[in-house]
């Protein structure tokens, strides 16, 4: 199995999982362990003699395991560590997507702190590619007014035209909070206003630690005057304002519908379950 399929298991098997409590690891151990049990009864009835007790133990041993599954002790999510990844993510220009879970976060954070920068925007590159047609589904789905828009402007992105998806997608993200908030994302007298509707909509504490880097400084929101001299993230305003020549590039129209699509789930009113594992 590629690299790829395995990812795209693992974060099925996320996103599964309750809003509060992680437990898909164990469960699919657990399913090992039920498969592993049931594959000598795989050819039962192709047998020349069948003994009425054994279809009756595969019963058994199916609903012991299952129960014992059930019974499994759950562990609590830390969520001010998952801020505390999430935040690092965004410092990063990268947005938490509610369906990678919290291991994607920490793994990231990882590599930050080890210093392997390379291997951490790797890691998003390679979700947020395979996410991408998701995304652009979704927000069409969610925002039909805009689907031409965004119809053009991921269409830019996978002709690597970077240089038209990343505006083009900027806008959107103070398009729809217009519509559903009736606030702007960046425009700062009604920045508040926004992150506060899109507080209100979080249903768990887990779902607030997503929002973390909405209290923070984002570089991609910063103005001129926050700006520190060697500032050299991709932003907004330098891009919308001609100062920006070089943003261009997969990484950062990648970076931009990643901050889209965290935008759009905070401010959908039954957002998804996040994934706690």
């Amino acid at each position: 199995m590629d690299e790829i399929t395995q990812s795209q298991l693992a974060d099925s098997a996320e996103t599964a999982a309750g809003p509060e409590f992680m437990a898909s690891r164990e469960l699919a151990v657990q399913l090992d362990q039920v498969t592993a049990r049931t594959e000598r009864y795989k050819n039962l009835l192709d047998m020349p003699r069948i003994k009425v007790l054994e279809p009756i133990a595969l019963l058994k041993s199916l609903g012991s395991s299952l129960q014992h599954i059930q019974s499994l002790s759950v562990v609590k999510v830390d969520s001010a560590k998952t801020a505390n990844q999430i935040v690092t993510m965004s410092r990063e220009g990268w947005y938490v997507d509610n369906k990678m879970g919290v291991s994607r976060p920490r793994t990231f954070k990882a590599y930050i702190d080890d210093g392997r920068t390379a291997e951490a925007e790797a890691l998003m590159v390679e979700h947020f590619t395979r996410r991408c047609g998701d995304i652009h589904a979704e927000l069409a789905a969610a925002y039909p007014a805009r689907r031409a828009i965004l119809d053009q402007a991921f269409a830019a992105h996978a002709s690597g035209q970077y240089p038209l998806s990343i505006p083009a997608l900027l806008t959107q993200v103070d398009g729809i909070c217009a519509d559903a908030l009736q606030a702007s994302f960046f425009l700062r007298a009604k920045r508040d206003k926004a992150i506060r509707g899109m507080k209100v909509r979080a249903g768990s504490e887990l779902a607030l630690a997503y929002l973390a880097p909405l209290d923070t400084d984002m570089s991609i929101s910063m103005s001129e005057s926050s700006r520190p001299p060697d500032f050299s993230a991709l932003n907004r305003h330098m891009v919308l304002h001609g100062e920006s020549t070089d943003h261009g590039t997969l990484s950062n129209s990648l970076r931009t519908i990643s901050l889209l699509n965290f935008i759009a789930q905070a401010i959908e009113r039954d957002p998804p379950e996040i994934a706690p594992t």
